[in-house]
């Protein structure tokens, strides 16, 4: 269970690096060897690894495109855990988030997140 956080926070800053330099294939290729560890960490998506992740997602769903294998996969992962997760993000990954919602075409929960970000 350690390694498996050890492995995921490593990966996940590898994933952001990969973002940065714009080696977005290699970035999810990263992000899919991630998810399968991270999501069977209970709430793991309410800690500052996970968000990290969650972020990472939303880079790569923003740059490969709504209708992309890539997205849609991450989008599956995420889109379930994002309201909660929400809760605990800075200003800017709440943006990213409503962002998402509303590029994967997900109106209502797009809409959920505008109406608890006015009671943040």
């Amino acid at each position: 269970e350690g390694h498996h956080h050890i492995y995921c926070s490593t990966a996940s800053n590898l994933a952001e690096k990969y973002i940065e330099t714009g080696r977005l294939d290699e970035a999810w290729e990263t992000m899919v060897t991630i998810i399968p560890l991270i999501t069977k960490e209970k709430e793991w998506f309410l800690y500052g690894l996970g968000r990290n992740i969650i972020t990472s997602c939303i880079h790569i769903i923003l740059h490969f495109g709504a209708e992309s294998l890539q997205a849609s996969s991450l989008w599956q992962t995420i889109k379930g855990i994002l309201q909660p997760a929400a809760n605990n993000m800075g200003t800017n990954q709440y943006q990213l988030a409503v962002s998402a919602s509303k590029f994967m075409g997900d109106t209502e929960l797009e809409q959920t997140l505008i109406r608890n970000q006015k009671h943040r």
